[in-house]
């Protein structure tokens, strides 16, 4: 398990070597591709489980990695682990559509004060998905205890929270999964109606967690 995963185009490793050096004077756990993997079934394992094992994938953009397969490859597969994503901009380029959306931190004139910055973004996404993370989930029991005009939607969320391992849900994140079009001041009272859970404050707005 390491906090952080780089992907970047070889032509860019300077600059990730440097990047792997800031993050691990902070005291953050790397995985970067140092060696010279041969595309084919063995890269594409170890870069999923570099993946899988991190808790934030960096993305270094430039003109030689927005034409990379193979980063391409891997941030993909990040968002499609829902790993937090930060692209960090360090040359002239245009980024994939998928990732114009995520703001970028902009490196291409960068300072001592920039990597502060990058290096304190970082441990805020990490310390944001300790905060939803759980290190149990929830049992069937508590699914059956769930009754009335609320069973369908509290079995939706306890599922989801069950498979992605979590404790606390943001009702953000309850609506945009198409759990349920409520909004926040309805979920509070479903929260209210229901022992299984608590109302709980998150980084990114108001959720609920499980008791």
């Amino acid at each position: 398990m390491s906090d952080v995963f780089i992907s970047y185009s070889h032509t860019d490793k300077f600059f990730a070597e440097l990047l792997r050096h800031k993050l691990e004077e902070a005291k953050l756990s790397v995985w970067q591709d140092r060696s010279s993997l041969a595309a084919g079934d063995h890269w594409r394992e170890a870069i999923d489980i570099g993946i899988d094992g991190s808790s934030v994938v960096i993305v270094a953009l430039s003109q030689e990695s927005t034409m990379s397969l193979y980063v391409t490859y891997e941030w993909s597969f990040g968002l499609a682990k829902e790993k937090p994503t930060l692209p960090v901009l360090i040359g002239d380029c245009r980024p994939h559509p998928k990732l114009e959306p995520i703001q970028y931190i902009d490196f291409r004139h960068h300072t001592e004060a920039s990597w502060d910055a990058l290096v304190q973004r970082v441990k805020e996404i990490i310390l944001d998905s300790d905060r939803e993370a759980g290190s149990a989930p929830v049992g069937k029991k508590a699914l059956d205890q769930l009754s009335g005009e609320d069973k369908e939607l509290g079995n939706k969320i306890l599922a989801y929270m069950n498979r992605k391992n979590l404790r606390l849900l943001s009702y953000d994140r309850v609506r945009s999964e198409k759990m349920s079009e409520n909004d926040n001041k309805k979920m509070q009272e479903f929260v209210k109606r229901h022992p299984q859970f608590r109302r709980a404050r998150l980084r990114k707005g108001a959720g609920l967690a499980i008791v």
